[in-house]
């Protein structure tokens, strides 16, 4: 008897023990897709042209760079970390114009794409190049990731996401190097989901597969979480409505149509088309030429 309650007891530690690993598991996961992106609270260094020449001032208007290049950048004005290029060469200099970084090659700045800003670039992190594959380094030098990735380049709308490829399949990573979309799409891009408080926080991800019949479409939700598999023809996400924690999406299989919320479907795929009428509310769909109304929260009730 005292065997058997030891070995029960073990087991009962054991299990307790695989939970515990897996909710701390989860945890890491979780805070390793939280990001933060850098503020700009003061431009303390502005770019000066001279007779085609380039170089850098500083708020008080003395050169700190001088206008001898056919470029230059600057990722961040907040600090003094200067691209310079001239003749198809680049180098980072620093305000006593010393060149840094030089443990890298190609250090560039990743252009923001339909972001809502007047600045340009990514402002705390920078690819490199090694061995023609690409990284991610912060501004002191320190490597954010290997070289791993055949391209780097900004997510559009999403400030602080970046869209990498490896073999052929693209995903996204975030600017702490973490993955918040595994890297085995064929595409990835952002639903549009926009609210004037988070912006787009908490837009998710449309993704697509390639298959023989063609490119199927799948949804992620703004964690990466899989809510719907690339089994689609076509997805898109009714961003008029304002909820940051549910994803009203119209699908399309084999040319009909329906709507999910999330996972849970609302609207059976047996129309020609569906569209959201912001103004009041409601569903506008169309079958066999004869159009009718629906309730978003009362879909199955339509009328024609």
């Amino acid at each position: 008897m005292k065997k058997r309650y030891v070995a029960t007891l073990i087991i009962i530690i054991l299990i307790l023990g695989a939970i515990a690993s897996v909710g701390i598991f989860r945890l890491v996961e979780e805070q390793g897709k939280t990001y933060e992106i850098a503020k700009v609270n003061q431009y303390n260094y502005f770019i000066l042209k001279q007779e085609n020449q380039y170089g850098v001032i500083d708020k008080q208007g003395n050169i700190v760079v001088k206008p001898e290049y056919e470029e230059v950048k600057i990722p961040n004005p907040e600090k003094e970390f200067f691209i310079c290029y001239q003749e198809q060469a680049s180098k980072v200099l620093n305000c006593n114009q010393e060149e840094i970084l030089t443990q890298y090659t190609e250090v560039q700045p990743i252009r923001l794409k339909n972001i809502s800003s007047d600045l340009m670039y990514e402002k705390s992190v920078l690819t490199y190049c090694q061995d023609g594959k690409y990284g991610l380094i912060n501004f002191e030098g320190k490597q954010i990731t290997k070289p791993i990735y055949d391209e780097i380049d900004s997510l559009p709308y999403k400030e602080g996401e970046l869209l990498v490829k490896q073999n052929d399949k693209v995903g996204v990573i975030n600017i702490k190097g973490n993955k918040m979309v595994e890297i085995a799409y064929q595409e990835v891009k952002v639903d549009g989901y926009y609210t004037e408080e988070n912006h787009y926080q908490y837009a998710g991800y449309i993704v697509s597969t390639k298959t023989e019949e063609g490119y199927r479409y799948g949804y992620l939700n703004h964690k990466g979480k899989e809510i719907l598999k690339p089994e689609y023809t076509e997805i898109s996400r009714i961003t008029n409505i304002n909820d940051n924690d549910n994803a009203y999406l119209i699908c399309a299989k084999n040319g009909q149509y329906g709507v999910n919320k999330n996972q849970e479907l609302m609207v059976n795929h047996e129309y020609q088309s569906i569209q959201y009428d912001e103004t009041n509310e409601l569903l506008v769909v169309e079958k066999s030429k004869k159009y009718g109304v629906a309730n978003l929260l009362r879909a199955s009730n339509s009328s024609y």
